[in-house]
């Protein structure tokens, strides 16, 4: 802000992320439901990314899910893949 010049910052777009098996599957997980975000918004952002790779994600994510919301979301995904 107390520059004179303007930078010019390339950050990479999730759909640019491939995760390793390295990734905790929190990290995962949050990369697909960004993703999905992306989709719904009809972002330009979202011309790559498909649901298969955002179930993918999620799946690879899920780990222990106590009250099930991460199986809703894998289900909500699959469910708008059959009706699209």
């Amino acid at each position: 802000p107390e520059g004179d010049e303007s930078r010019l910052d390339i950050l990479p777009r999730v759909s640019d992320y491939r995760p390793t098996g390295e990734s905790s599957a929190d990290f995962q997980f949050a990369t697909a439901v960004a993703m999905w975000g992306q989709i719904m918004r009809t972002s330009r952002y979202a011309e790559d990314m498909n649901p298969d790779e955002i179930i993918r994600l999620a799946v690879a994510g899920k780990g222990e899910d106590p009250r099930g919301y991460r199986g809703e979301f894998i289900e909500l995904v699959t469910t708008y893949q059959h009706i699209e």
